[in-house]
């Protein structure tokens, strides 16, 4: 049973969102289109990636079987939906992609400003 669905995972992009354009100080509609798109963008290669991985060790799995003789092709099970935990994968792509912004949007603004990189 899993504690996080998929719907309650999508309700945290308008929080990230406004929490990078807060802590950033994002002013310009294109920064902040970008900033949203960067969040979902990575939050879809997460979940990407992990459908990827399990297609990937599904396949190692019934070589294996196959080269064994254990089983045919039938008999084989695969993985179900609700067992690849995308939501998970979901959430760690969005927050991976809030620091990213948080981390190139804030080097902006500081270059703007005119402050170092590095504070002392």
């Amino acid at each position: 049973m899993n504690t996080i669905n998929d719907f309650q995972t999508l309700a945290h992009i308008p929080f990230l969102y406004l929490f990078v354009k807060n802590y950033c100080k994002i002013t310009s509609a294109k920064k902040q289109l970008l900033s949203l798109l960067t969040i979902i963008a990575c939050g879809l290669i997460g979940c990407v990636m992990r459908a990827i991985y399990l297609k990937y060790e599904n396949a190692q799995i019934r070589d294996l079987l196959r080269r064994a003789e254990l089983a045919v092709d039938g008999d084989i099970p695969g993985v179900g939906f609700q067992d690849m935990h995308l939501e998970f994968y979901l959430l760690a792509g969005l927050l991976a992609g809030s620091l990213f912004c948080m981390i190139v949007f804030r080097i902006s603004l500081n270059r703007q400003n005119g402050e170092p990189n590095v504070k002392y």
